[in-house]
Parts: C-alpha cells; structure tokens; sequence
C-alpha cells in the first residue's frame, strides 16, 4: 500500500529555519541596523507566534466540518418544496377536523449515526 504524505515538520527544519533568522539578525546588526534586544524581541515574537499558529491547526479541521455542515442545513432551510402551497384553493376542504395521532413502537436513527437505532416505546 502507498504511504499518504503528511505535512509534518522535520526538527531539521525548525533548526534551518532558526539558524537562518539569527544568520540574518547577525548580518543586520552587524551592519548597525538593530541592537540585540531587538533581535531577541523579533525571534521569540516569531517563535512563539509560530507555536501559537500551530496550536490552532487541529481546531481549523473542526471549524471547517461545521461550515460544510451548517452549509447543508442552510441548503435545506432555504429550499422551497415544491409539492405544497398553502395558498392553493385547490384540494379537500374539511369542515371540522377531529383526531387524535398516536405513535406505536417508534424506532428512527440519526443520520450521523446510522448504525444506532433509537426505539421509542411509549
């Protein structure tokens, strides 16, 4: 079977990554442009900016499940039926309607859950 890709990051990259800012925090103070506080400041703001992002991943995959589904229910909030219009004069007019509806062994499931049956017995 073939391995999925995943978009992990290698420790090799981390390290790349940070030899590379303080390469070229050196060359900026080196050259008068910043002082090392300000270099220090810059590093932990991106790094810990960079923690901070990543933390929030695993909750964006759970953002973008609601949206689609909160997408469906909308879709279906906004559908218009097509086979009932409340205005029609035309069909059966009852004068007096009297009755009593009553549920008998009542089992359903939910959709997200198909595999559960829910029994209402009442």
């Amino acid at each position: 079977m073939p391995k999925t890709q995943q978009n992990n990051i290698e420790p090799s990259d981390f390290l790349n990554s940070v030899s590379y800012m303080l390469r070229f925090g050196c060359q900026l103070l080196s050259n008068g442009l910043v002082t090392a506080g300000e270099i220090f400041t810059i590093f932990s703001a991106v790094l810990f900016g960079g923690f901070a992002l990543g933390s929030c991943v695993p909750s964006m995959t759970k953002v973008l499940m609601a949206r689609a589904s909160a997408a469906l229910v909308f879709e279906i909030i906004d559908a218009m039926p097509e086979s009932i219009d409340a205005y029609s004069k035309a069909g059966l007019k009852l004068n007096r309607v009297v009755g009593r509806i009553q549920f008998q062994n009542l089992s359903f499931s939910y959709p997200s859950r198909n595999e559960v049956s829910v029994r209402l017995e009442f």
